[in-house]
């Protein structure tokens, strides 16, 4: 029952945060659609000890409730993307790199990296 009350209170918080945003009516349902999710985030962690039929993922961790909250996580997504023509690039789901990221700059770093070895190469043949 505690898991019950410590996402109701989580879910308060969050509305509680949440209230300057209810003064535009176009975010009135996120008020709404966040609050539900901070209550099923919370009560999926420790749904376990609620629902004995569920199966425990052995490990130290709590893996179940860390399983259970991706899947909440990826139904929430799923559903802005579907319901409210959200785009997957403002959850970060995308397979691009903004220009100057990812490879380049490895291949930066190594050529600096060359030029280092080289210098310090090149002072103590001198020497």
């Amino acid at each position: 029952m505690g898991v019950f009350f410590t996402a109701a209170a989580l879910s308060l918080a969050c509305l509680l945060l949440c209230l300057p945003a209810l003064r535009e009516a176009s975010c009135r349902r996120y008020v709404g659609f966040s609050v539900l999710f901070v209550m099923a985030v919370t009560t999926s962690t420790d749904l376990r000890r609620v629902f004995h039929w569920i199966p425990r993922i052995p490990g130290q961790y709590n893996w179940t409730g860390k399983v259970l909250e991706l899947i909440v996580s990826v139904v929430a997504i799923a559903l802005l993307l579907s319901l409210d023509n959200w785009k997957r690039e403002e959850f970060g789901l995308t397979l691009a790199f903004n220009k100057g990221t990812g490879i380049p700059k490895a291949a930066q770093y190594r050529r600096r990296q060359a030029d280092v070895i080289a210098a310090v190469q090149h002072h103590s043949s001198d020497e």
